[in-house]
């Protein structure tokens, strides 16, 4: 996170390593990841931002597209990836991190993160009679290292819908869903807290509030849906925009996020430079 009008070039303190590139080696993983699965000739970045949205690959920097810009941003970076080569690497930080896999140089995977120091755990798999080591062989040796995701619930795994515009119409996609014995496990109705008209469709409105108008029920509409079998879930925004009544409220009280010299931190999110309340505080907690 960059406080207001500190550059990349003010953050000194990083390490880096560098090793060798196969000719043919490809590389899976990294986390949420939208354009591609493998990532040989990328340059990654591990940084959780959401950015430069609808602006394209190649939109120069600036106040609505800060870095990272287009493929690499993402809301789950992860920095481990396993090899084509038999291996698995993780980069043991939580720092913000970048990994150029064979994109500076073809021979040259080069890591680096925002920490005086740097670490790396290496998990390599066996080769078998054949002497192709298998990728699943891999994955099981690192999970058994690095450590393994408790089972997700079973509603995770069936389809999820999405239906938004007011209660009367998710009820009736709902109605659709069950009345033609669709598989749906998931309601996700994002606009909860209202939306606003764009060129390209609809903007959410990320105030934090109910739009009863258009969610006048909003409590009732959830139990139903429950009674249905559904999950109702929502896209909360975290954050409180500059220049509107909450932010002025949470900056009054000292609410916000600050850095270890008392400075409020800004951020940019989506279009809007926010502030981030500090929920380390019990009355930020409590509203």
């Amino acid at each position: 996170m960059l406080a207001d009008g500190e550059r990349l070039t003010d953050l000194r303190l990083f390490a880096s390593q560098s090793f060798r590139c196969g000719a043919d080696e490809r590389f899976y993983g990294l986390g949420h990841r939208p354009d591609s699965p493998e990532h040989r000739g990328h340059t990654r970045y591990h940084w959780t931002e959401e950015g430069g949205i609808g602006l394209g690959l190649d939109a120069p920097l600036g106040p609505h597209n800060p870095l990272p810009n287009g493929p690499s941003t993402t809301y789950f970076p992860i920095p481990y990836y396993v090899s084509s080569e038999g291996y698995a690497l993780e980069l043991d930080s939580t720092a913000r991190s970048l990994f150029e896999l064979c994109s500076e140089r073809e021979d040259a995977i080069r890591l680096e993160t925002w920490e005086p120091a740097i670490g790396i755990t290496v998990i390599v798999g066996e080769r078998g009679p054949d002497g192709i080591i298998d990728p699943l062989e891999v994955l099981e040796r690192a999970s058994a290292v690095l450590g393994r995701p408790e089972p997700p619930p079973r509603w995770i795994f069936a389809p999820w819908n999405d239906a938004i515009q007011g209660s009367e119409e998710v009820r009736r996609v709902a109605a659709v869903l069950r009345d033609n014995d669709i598989p749906s496990s998931v309601i996700w109705s994002e606009d909860w807290s209202g939306s606003a008209p764009t060129d390209s469709g609809i903007t959410l409105v990320p105030d934090g509030w109910i739009d009863r108008e258009v969610y006048p029920d909003v409590e009732v509409l959830a139990d139903e849906l429950h009674g249905q079998g559904f999950r109702f879930l929502s896209y909360y925004y975290p954050y409180l925009i500059e220049g509107t009544e909450d932010h002025d409220t949470a900056r009054r009280e000292g609410y916000l996020l600050r850095d270890a010299n008392g400075k409020e931190l800004r951020f940019f999110c989506v279009r809007d430079i926010v502030g981030q309340p500090d929920l380390s505080l019990p009355p930020a907690r409590s509203g």
